[in-house]
């Protein structure tokens, strides 16, 4: 699979993807199929070095670790809609107002300890859009409701007189 040629366990230097590794991570997230739905891919040290990252000048900058980082160095997978306000989101503001942030960690064969975490950035702009549709169709449904409401209520007022009405007409036609 993917080589990343690190130091002895527990000797925390930053590892160094091989020319073909990078290569092929390019190959998947700049031109490949997940470009559609990956905006942004990066690989963490867990010093907060980036030592991959789909946009190339952020390889080698060094970050504070937020919440979903560490928690992910923990062990655990996280998620959230970032609105992209920290420090260390400063390139991906370019990509959209807002995105799915998802923090995966990285463990090597044979080791129990996270190695490195993977972090995707996905685009919210398919779910805002989704979003944005089942408003406005409830908001029909809301409007339709409302005039068949009403409309059921006149009826309903109206009845009475309907009927006395009609009764009166009986009585004098007769």
């Amino acid at each position: 699979m993917w080589k990343v040629s690190s130091q002895p366990k527990h000797d925390w230097s930053i590892p160094q993807l091989d020319a073909s590794t990078h290569d092929t991570l390019d190959r998947v997230f700049l031109t490949g199929p997940l470009q559609r739905f990956v905006v942004r891919f990066k690989f963490w040290h867990p010093d907060g070095t980036i030592f991959y990252s789909s946009n190339h000048a952020q390889i080698g900058q060094r970050s504070t670790i937020d919440f979903g980082l560490a928690a992910a160095f923990r062990g655990d997978v996280r998620g959230r809609v970032s609105a992209l306000d920290d420090a260390n989101h400063e390139r991906e503001r370019e990509l959209g107002p807002h995105l799915l942030e998802v923090f995966i960690p990285v463990r090597l064969p044979n080791h129990a300890e996270v190695a490195a975490v993977a972090e995707f950035y996905y685009s919210m702009e398919s779910v805002d859009r989704d979003i944005r549709e089942a408003q406005l169709r409830s908001w029909w449904v809301v409007a339709l409701g409302t005039v068949a409401c009403g409309c059921y209520y006149i009826v309903w007022c109206a009845g009475p007189a309907i009927r006395s009405s009609s009764n009166s007409v009986i009585c004098t036609a007769s």
